[in-house]
């Protein structure tokens, strides 16, 4: 026997339920990323500007700070993909959620800097060692390493491993790896 199935009738959306659920969306997203980013922000500027110095500049304080020696201790890592310390913190802090890392090197390079008045995009045109090819290695970077940590909680809670969670943490850092060093050298290559 065959028996008919009547579908619903489906009709486009209409422009005001389409702003609606935009809105809606936007409003969920600048509460999680705000809040986050607002936390993130906080803790790096706490963590750059302590233990404190009592003479150097602004760059020597960053240095010695928490965040500058944690910096300092994986760039050996990071350096092959053009990055130095401070973009090391930014995808650090990138863990949290990924929007973080931007605001993360605005922080460091506000601190660093002795051109307070420059945005971070001035800023990182003024520093030589932030290279095209070093934007394009970090852009890669971002764009494949862990997706953040309530992602990370999130795939933990579905597998119900610990050890997949490791599995997923150290494949996805080591792609993204692999993948920004053959960006970086092969934009070198081609002189970018």
């Amino acid at each position: 026997e065959h028996s008919d199935m009547a579908l619903p009738p489906y009709h486009w959306p209409t422009t005001k339920a389409l702003l609606m659920q935009a809105k809606y969306q936007a409003v969920l997203y600048l509460k999680k990323a705000g809040t986050t980013i607002l936390i993130a922000s906080f803790l790096i500027w706490i963590a750059s500007n302590y233990p404190q110095m009592t003479t150097g500049s602004p760059k020597e304080q960053l240095t010695h700070s928490f965040v500058g020696r944690f910096g300092m201790l994986i760039e050996p890592l990071i350096r092959p993909l053009g990055f130095d310390w401070r973009v090391g913190i930014a995808l650090t802090t990138g863990f949290a959620a990924k929007e973080v890392v931007v605001s993360t090197l605005g922080t460091i390079y506000a601190q660093s800097s002795a051109n307070t008045h420059l945005d971070l995009r001035q800023q990182l045109r003024a520093d030589p060692s932030f290279t095209p090819a070093t934007a394009l290695s970090l852009i890669v970077f971002v764009l494949l390493y862990l997706p953040c940590i309530a992602a990370t909680s999130v795939f933990q809670k579905e597998s119900g491993s610990w050890r997949w969670v490791g599995f997923f943490v150290v494949f996805t850092i080591g792609i993204a790896w692999v993948a920004s060093f053959l960006v970086y050298h092969l934009a070198l290559a081609m002189q970018l």
